[in-house]
């Protein structure tokens, strides 16, 4: 029946009957309490009139004294004293007058009359009347008789009274406690009866639940399911029987999910057959558009490098910039390729940060330059110099973002800002750096930017058709910030410009001594300097700068606003010109500051813009007057060495146009480096590009068309270098370069450079675990195929023939300079850090060893790459290829095979030791 009711309607019933005995025990004990209390109340009322009966006994024992005492002293002390006594008395009389009014009357009666006779007694033994005062006395001793005996009869019946209520009260109480220890007893028992009763009709049911889902989580699915009741309980065992019958239905379709797994496991390994064949095919794909782009590219190449009419250059120029805009969007769309495989990783190396901004800035001033755009960048004091991350990855999402805003911008300016979230407060180990690029362009409507993000995706199709591109920039930038730990996003307003901006978390990595651009210049402390520029931007970083370095600086809008202030009087010691303004232009406003009546003979700085040739003319800038012209964005490195050079009285100079040129083709190099070469490819353009290349470098150079012939040419007589492709018929590259290593012991076999059109993830590093010794991508760039050449003949490396001699301990002096003035031209600093390496040296050369015969992959190629990075920067090139080859080696796991390296490491770590201490001799 109570199957039917809620466990919480029974719990309630319960709580209510519990409580409700509980009310009334209390309720009767509560009565009989009261009743007790009024027991005692009457007992206490019986004691307080027999204390009263006490207290009038003693008072009148004090009143027989005191009359005595009169009767016999005559004092008047003893006269007061008995009427102090009397009123005593009749006080205590008066309060047991309602209680016992007779006898209190009869008392009263007699007190008079003793205390009448008492007196009387008083005045005749006074009068010395003595017989009458002894009479007298005698009289008094019947009327004390009669009180005695009147107030000994009230204190007995009063005494009497007190005794039978105090009893009355106690028997009362004793049955009182007795009741209601009998009715909480009976209470305790039935609440006990009814809880375990009403548990049990919880428990029982919830246990037989309990069992038979335990048979069933056991595999026994036809275990019978209890009752099911109404209550929650109930509940439970209709859910459960649903859960077996789900079981149940599971059970059935076992058979059906064996068979989707096999079909999910089948549509995988399809997926996973896709993805190859994607690979696959942009990998053949990069070969078969990079291999005729090779011969385009380095044919034009070649052509421009000779004597062209105008005309004829330009068409050739035209060849050659449509060729690279196409390597661009193949770049970009193997790049994006990498991303979706999840195959694109990332470099954790210590680098420059403004170095590598400003090379970005470098590479698209020319381009904002010919649109008339200002180019400018602020690097905030707070950011680091140096931080770990990847240089290449980020310069690309930077130039992106630059090359979209000049794209998108026709008049105006764009501008690079660099901050550090967090300020001077920010961590010291790590920091998130804010990276924000501003332009004053077409801007992008709400609704569109939603979509910038997406692959193949511009903000329009118009914009698209108009401006060109693949739309994969912002996709594949979008990603390689989320590499780096940050985020990108934009804000816009059409017709006012658009704000991209993403950030970057990177360790900090330890500072170069160098000099600091950030700090005060004492050597320029209030230095005036007129800064004059129609862009307010430009304005404000040049004054902020100025401020920086302790100057004062004022800023002028324009030429009218600048010629005012010195024709007020205002005194300079420098003046900074744009060149490009409206109404006039630096030229003019250089001329009409000598015209006026009080020139002042201070030096004139020009701001200008690569696009524009005649800006570096040598001849007009003399005429002007100019001491220095630096192209925009300005890099402050750049401006201070021109504040400091006018500033300390050195010679003034005009720094030349820099033109964004093609290599110088060095057609030294065979004098320098003597090598018999092998260039090994199938395809004819390239064999006849790759003949040209050489030869202008001073090489001649045998040509095989495949792996076999390779092989045979090896036989017919040695070679120091093969130039080796790597997709080609009958034997490819990679199979020609495992036989020769197979067949030539180390010392008497070539060096192999890689050369392909392949550019997949992964492909640089198994050509060098295949035994290459380096690599270089199609189409060839005459600068990357001399340092391949540099990397693999600089070192005194031995042919088949007779040995090669280099001088012993050289170092790139090009690497050694650029370590100098990167440490500001420190040559104790130099000199400390060419001893740190010296210290370090020896234990990497050791650790390398050590990671070979412990078979530590991970721990080769750290030491690898740790002494990797210190020969590049002391142009240690052959020992920086063969750490890069162990770095590929220990990356692959394949820790034998590094043996023989590490080996030449050590060798070749003794000889740049000895040029490097002979640095320090020096």
């Amino acid at each position: 029946m109570l199957g039917r009711v809620s466990i919480f309607a029974r719990l309630a019933f319960l709580a209510i009957v519990l409580l409700a005995a509980l009310i009334g025990s209390n309720a009767y004990l509560g009565q009989r309490l009261s009743r007790n209390a009024e027991a005692i109340a009457q007992e206490v009322a019986r004691v307080g009139e027999l204390r009263l009966a006490y207290s009038a006994a003693a008072r009148f024992g004090e009143l027989k004294y005191w009359l005595s005492d009169l009767a016999v002293s005559l004092l008047m002390r003893s006269e007061s004293n008995a009427n102090a006594a009397h009123d005593a008395l009749m006080a205590d009389l008066d309060a047991l007058e309602p209680m016992a009014p007779d006898s209190v009357a009869r008392i009263r009666k007699e007190v008079a009359a003793l205390r009448e006779q008492a007196f009387l007694a008083v005045d005749a033994y006074s009068q010395d009347q003595r017989v009458l005062g002894n009479s007298l006395v005698a009289q008094g001793q019947s009327h004390i008789l009669n009180v005695d005996a009147e107030l000994g009869a009230l204190v007995d019946r009063l005494e009497a009274q007190a005794v039978t209520t105090g009893q009355d009260a106690l028997t009362s109480a004793n049955s009182a406690v007795t009741r209601a220890t009998q009715i909480s007893v009976v209470a305790a028992v039935l609440g006990l009866l009814l809880t375990l009763g009403i548990i049990a009709t919880i428990t029982n049911p919830l246990r037989r639940v309990m069992s038979a889902m335990t048979e069933i989580t056991g595999g026994n699915l036809s275990t019978p399911i209890p009752d099911a009741g109404r209550d929650e309980i109930g509940v439970m065992s209709r859910t459960l029987g649903l859960f077996r019958d789900s079981l149940r239905e599971r059970e059935a379709l076992a058979a059906k999910q064996r068979e989707l797994v096999t079909s999910l496991a089948e549509a995988r390994d399809e997926a996973m057959r896709a993805t190859t064949a994607k690979s696959q095919f942009l990998a053949s794909m990069s070969h078969e558009i990079r291999t005729p782009m090779n011969g385009i590219i380095g044919m034009s190449n070649l052509l421009l490098d000779t004597d062209l009419p105008p005309e004829q250059a330009e068409f050739a120029r035209t060849i050659n910039d449509s060729a690279e805009s196409l390597l661009t969007i193949l770049n970009d769309i193997l790049d994006f390729s990498k991303v979706e495989a999840g195959k694109l990783d990332l470099e954790r190396v210590a680098f420059d940060l403004r170095e590598c901004i400003e090379g970005a800035l470098d590479l698209v001033a020319m381009a904002a330059g010919k649109k008339g755009l200002d180019l400018a960048y602020v690097i905030e004091t707070e950011v680091p110099q140096r931080i770990v991350s990847d240089p290449t990855r980020l310069r690309q999402v930077l130039l992106n973002l630059l090359n979209n805003a000049i794209k998108f911008t026709e008049k105006g300016e764009v501008v690079l800002t660099v901050g550090r979230e967090g300020g001077a407060a920010a961590e010291v180990d790590d920091c998130t750096l804010r990276m924000t690029v501003q332009d004053t362009g077409i801007g992008i409507p709400p609704d569109r930017i939603g979509r910038l993000f997406q692959s193949f995706t511009q903000a329009d199709a118009s914009t698209t058709r108009r401006f060109g591109g693949t739309g994969l920039g912002l996709a594949i930038s979008q990603r390689l910030v989320s590499l780096m730990g940050g985020e990108i996003g934009v804000t816009s307003e059409p017709g006012k410009g658009s704000s991209f901006s993403f950030t970057i978390r990177a360790p900090v990595a330890e500072q170069i001594r160098a000099v600091r651009i950030n700090e005060a210049r004492p050597d320029l402390e209030g230095r005036r300097v007129l800064i004059v520029d129609d862009n307010t931007t430009n304005g404000q970083i040049l004054t902020r700068q100025c401020e920086i370095w302790s100057m004062k600086p004022t800023y002028a809008t324009g030429p009218a606003e600048a010629l005012v202030l010195l024709r007020d009087g205002q005194r300079f010691d420098i003046a900074i010109l744009d060149m490009h303004m409206p109404d006039m232009d630096g030229f003019g406003l250089a001329q009409a500051i000598r015209d006026l009546p009080d020139p002042q003979p201070m030096p004139l700085i020009l701001l200008s813009s690569l696009g524009h040739a005649g800006d570096h003319d040598a001849g007009a800038l003399k005429t002007a007057g100019f001491a220095e012209v630096m192209a925009k964005p300005i890099k402050p490195s750049t401006l201070l060495n021109a504040l400091l050079t006018i500033a300390l009285g050195e010679p003034a100079r005009v720094l030349p146009h820099r033109r964004m040129d093609r290599p110088r083709i060095d057609d030294q190099l065979a004098a320098e480096l003597p090598a018999r070469i092998l260039l090994a490819d199938d395809h004819p353009t390239n064999q006849k590009l790759g003949g040209m290349i050489l030869k202008r470098l001073g090489y001649r150079a045998d040509v095989a068309g495949n792996g076999l012939e390779v092989l045979e040419a090896l036989e017919r007589q040695p070679y120091d270098l093969i130039l080796m492709d790597i997709e080609m018929p009958e034997m490819d590259g990679v199979e020609t370069t495992r036989r020769i290593i197979a067949t030539y012991p180390e010392g008497k076999r070539p060096k192999i450079v890689a050369v392909t059109a392949n550019a997949m993830e992964g492909d640089r590093e198994r050509f060098i675990a295949a035994g290459m010794s380096d690599y270089v991508s199609k189409p060839i760039r005459v600068e990357a195929l001399v340092r391949a050449l540099r990397a693999c003949l600089d070192g005194g490396l031995e042919t088949m023939g007779e040995p090669m001699s280099a001088p012993e301990g050289e170092l790139d002096p090009k690497a050694l300079a650029q370590l100098l003035d990167v440490i500001g031209g420190d040559h104790a600093a130099f000199r400390e850090l060419v001893q740190s390496f010296l210290d370090d040296g020896p234990g990497l050369v050791n650790g390398l060893a050590a990671a070979v015969e412990a078979n530590d992959a991970d721990a080769l190629r750290r030491a690898a790459h740790t002494l990797k990075g210190s020969a590049t920067d002391f142009g240690a090139v052959a020992l920086e290829a063969l750490c890069r080859e162990i770095e590929a080696i220990g990356r692959e796991g394949e820790v034998a095979a590094a043996a023989s390296r590490v080996d030449a490491v050590m060798r070749e770590y003794k000889t740049v030791e000895m040029g490097l201490k002979g640095l320090l001799v020096a």
